[in-house]
């Protein structure tokens, strides 16, 4: 045998060690998955979920939610065309706002729990007093328009936390 091929047949050796010697590196690497460290935990059990509350009112697809930070009220806005303010203990109304779009994408309310929100493919954010003594509110007290898109979410920002605010008095 040559000494061209005798190097050449060492050199396929010490390939095959340094390739099993990889294998070895990787099997271990692996074994420190997440996959791996999930299969060694105990799976905890399972509470089944239950409903507390239904609260029954909107006709069509319910598209948005947003609970007060009383967490008692809660806004709901529907493809049926109505912002319903809930008082989700008693499952009562409290407002039910009639919307110039059926297709809301969003609501809110605002901290004071006072101001309710809402827009969607109309591109125009609605807002709401729903402080009167009415439950049926026929209309918003302002309306945003200007946007060129959708509006897919909402948020009103805390008066205590900022110093600029919007004031929404007529």
């Amino acid at each position: 045998m040559s000494t061209v091929a005798h190097k050449l047949a060492q050199a396929r050796h010490q390939g095959e060690i340094l390739k099993e010697k990889i294998k070895k590196n990787r099997a271990l690497k692996n074994d420190t998955t997440l996959q791996s460290a999930a299969a060694q935990v105990e799976p905890i059990e399972r509470l089944p979920i239950k409903a507390r509350r239904t609260l029954e009112g909107h006709v069509a697809k319910l598209y948005s939610l947003c609970w007060a930070t009383d967490s008692r009220s809660l806004v709901s806005a529907s493809q049926d065309g109505k912002l319903i303010v809930w008082d989700a203990p008693n499952e009562s109304k409290t407002a039910i706002m009639p919307l110039r779009s059926n297709w809301v994408m969003a609501c809110a309310f605002s901290p004071n729990r006072r101001y309710v929100a809402c827009g969607g493919l109309d591109n125009t954010v609605s807002i709401y007093d729903q402080h009167s003594n009415e439950v049926q509110i026929s209309a918003p007290c302002r309306e945003l328009h200007g946007h060129r898109g959708y509006i897919s979410s909402l948020c009103f920002v805390d008066n205590k936390r900022y110093t600029h605010s919007l004031s929404l008095t007529p």
